[in-house]
């Protein structure tokens, strides 16, 4: 199925053909497909159960149901007894996706059976993962191996050494000084651990189905695989922990310091997604991280942002950068009018990164004192900002700007041409109003 006819059928109004189009790609196309349409259709009340308990009765056909049910999450609870036996089931696909149908459907009732299917596959993985060499590894050189103690460039190894250590002791006090949890940096995985991460996938879902339906210590558990030295494991592990309310919380976003990006931007979206508690951590760390702040704010504009943010968002726009975009759509999407002269003063830059989106932001927000700044843009080279400007003017609804948007009735660029025209309605409309 084309990724563009889902996302058409998605625009579309809401219609019984509609709806049922979209429920027969959940149930017939490839998971990764399937599983967002399905999720859509929880916002859109749902599909028919009965095809999708005809297709859980055979294994043949469960993995289309299965699907369904990841996407609808607690909306289908009602089918969790027809998804259960799925996860003992012989093949590893369906054991899969039954899993993650447990974990989105959230119901304590499954938590027996998910602690059983763990304590199987954590055997089967320590069995994988065990160490051949029992003793712990040295991590310093014997007398008279270190290669920089050797010859002449003895004293040229110990200044290096001596300079890195410095640095190190700079980089944890600056960590320090900014609140942030000093990392220990980890050996890369290849070199202690010959178990592929695909193999581990198993042990990992349940990890999060674990902390999805709240299991009985399941706390303690996922603590203790909050430091594995697999990532996989890990991850699964702190969003696993995202979870178990504002305890799990509090562990879960100390992983937002980790090196991996493939860890920080899973978490970040599970905190993201569990509602004001994990949305206020990912705000309170924001200062504090340096490297990853284009994956907090992704992850935020995909959910939304507290109220309180609105400080810290402004902070991200002045510092400037890339991370302007998402700061800027947020504070719009926000309407947080004390962020009007922040976001006034970076579109005053020429060069500032984000133009079209300070502009849109400006719009949505509504004050009309930025409408002078907004109208300079009104004559930029690029047409994309012509048409942001004009469309930030027509939310605004002031006419003062009548003579510059009557000129771009006739621009070359079709959507400068429309805002204008829509632009020029408005304030018309707002005008005679007046009168």
């Amino acid at each position: 199925m084309s990724p563009l006819a889902i996302d058409a059928l998605l625009a579309m109004p809401r219609q019984p053909q509609t709806d049922a189009a979209l429920c027969a790609i959940a149930l017939d196309a490839e998971t990764s497909e399937a599983v967002p349409v399905a999720r859509a259709m929880r916002e859109r009340g749902g599909c028919p159960v009965d095809p999708i308990i005809e297709r859980l009765a055979r294994p043949a056909s469960a993995a289309g149901g299965l699907q369904v049910v990841i996407g609808l999450g607690p909306a289908a609870k009602d089918l969790l007894p027809k998804v259960l036996p799925y996860v003992t089931q012989g093949d590893a696909t369906l054991r899969a996706l039954a899993v993650d149908a447990a974990a989105a459907i959230g119901e304590a009732a499954a938590a027996p059976v998910l602690q059983k299917a763990f304590e199987q596959e954590l055997a089967a993985a320590q069995t994988l993962r065990q160490d051949w060499v029992t003793q712990p590894l040295p991590e310093r050189y014997g007398p008279g191996f270190d290669p920089s103690q050797q010859g002449g460039d003895r004293q040229k190894g110990e200044k290096h050494s001596g300079l890195m250590a410095r640095v190190k002791a700079l980089n944890a006090a600056k960590a320090r000084d900014m609140g942030r949890p000093v990392v220990q940096q980890r050996a890369p995985s290849e070199l202690f651990d010959d178990v592929d991460s695909s193999k581990l996938e198993p042990l990992a879902g349940l990890l999060r189905a674990l902390g999805a339906v709240k299991a009985p210590g399941a706390l303690e558990l996922l603590k203790s695989f909050a430091g594995d030295s697999s990532v996989t494991l890990r991850t699964a592990a702190l969003v696993g922990l995202t979870r178990l309310g504002p305890e799990g919380v509090a562990v879960a976003k100390a992983g937002l310091f980790e090196a991996d990006r493939y860890l920080v931007k899973a978490l970040a979206q599970a905190l993201a997604e569990q509602g004001e508690a994990g949305r206020s951590a990912l705000v309170e760390l924001l200062p504090q991280i340096s490297g990853e702040k284009l994956v907090v704010l992704d992850a935020l504009v995909k959910t939304g942002a507290p109220a309180s943010a609105a400080g810290e968002l402004q902070k991200v726009v002045s510092e400037g950068g890339p991370e302007v975009v998402l700061a800027a759509t947020l504070l719009g999407r926000m309407k947080a009018k004390e962020a009007v002269p922040t976001l006034v003063k970076a579109l005053e830059e020429p060069s500032g990164v984000g133009r079209r989106e300070l502009l849109t932001a400006l719009g949505e927000i509504g004050d009309t004192t930025a409408a002078e700044v907004v109208a300079r843009d009104l004559y930029h080279d690029l047409p994309e900002i012509r048409a942001a400007a004009a469309g930030a003017l027509t939310r605004m609804g002031t006419g003062a700007q009548a003579d510059a948007l009557d000129a771009l009735k006739s621009d070359y660029y079709r959507r400068v041409r429309e805002a204008a025209v829509a632009a020029l309605a408005k304030t018309t409309t707002a005008a005679e109003g007046a009168r």
